[in-house]
């Protein structure tokens, strides 16, 4: 044989996989090797997953905040109740990210189970110097149901804590018709833990006067999807986060 051609086969015996005697598959080439894999890695065994910090809201959250906003006053499902939660004043052992889930889920439940209809909200964390991680929330309550729901929620809050929550771990207001959407109203107050852009876009002066929080862990403003970027799309919005879809009338 030709040297060259000897080295060849060399090489090419080299990159075939060996069995070895330790199991019928075992050493045997993987049916996925050579294939890109989608997605992020798995976990290790016993691993859980940490939320990244977020230090501000970004400009693409806040326009789907506002557009969330105006969507749900366009359908006359404008956020009737205003919930302030703080987990420091109804101590838990249960990280506060797994008791804000629970809340929203017990309250998205309900209100599907008592309207007929997805649950309507907002929601925006703020990491308060002496208050640390808190979470606010606008729902979508209608009146019939608002002063069950509120002493629902008041027990959900009590049931994850390790002891009787304080008066200020749970406050909820009714919201006044049309200041979601004001300059200086909600939608200021929301969004004032934005970035540069967004404080000058969305914040008014008395708010943006506000000191600056701490950073949380995970995102900091969420919609739900009865209002989000799908239900927008699928209702004429055009589905885009930016909320550039069509407005309600002024």
């Amino acid at each position: 044989m030709h040297p060259s051609r000897a080295y060849i086969a060399k090489r090419r015996d080299h990159r075939k996989p060996t069995l070895t005697t330790g199991g019928e598959n075992e050493g045997a080439a993987s049916p996925d090797r050579g294939k890109r894999r989608r997605g992020r890695p798995p976990l290790a065994t016993g691993a859980t997953s940490v939320p990244k910090a977020s230090e501000f809201i970004p400009m693409r959250d806040a326009d789907n905040f506002v557009a969330a906003l105006r969507y749900a006053h366009s359908i006359g499902r404008e956020p009737t109740q205003f919930i302030t939660f703080q987990p420091r004043h109804a101590p838990s052992r249960t990280p506060f990210n797994k008791r804000r889930r629970r809340l929203i889920n017990k309250l998205g439940t309900w209100l599907k189970d008592r309207t007929g209809e997805p649950a309507i909200y907002v929601q925006f964390r703020e990491g308060g110097k002496h208050k640390g991680d808190h979470l606010h929330m606008l729902v979508w309550v209608p009146a019939a149901v608002s002063a069950a729901f509120i002493a629902l929620f008041e027990k959900w809050v009590a049931a994850d804590s390790a002891d009787t929550p304080l008066g200020t771990a749970l406050v909820i207001k009714p919201v006044e018709p049309g200041s979601t959407l004001t300059e200086k109203g909600l939608r200021s107050y929301g969004l004032k833990q934005g970035c540069d852009a967004v404080r000058a876009k969305y914040v008014s002066s008395r708010h943006q006067r506000a000191p600056r929080g701490k950073p949380v862990l995970g995102q900091r403003v969420k919609v739900s999807h009865s209002i989000g970027v799908k239900a927008r799309g699928a209702a004429g919005w055009g589905g885009v986060a930016a909320g550039r879809g069509r407005r309600p009338p002024e």
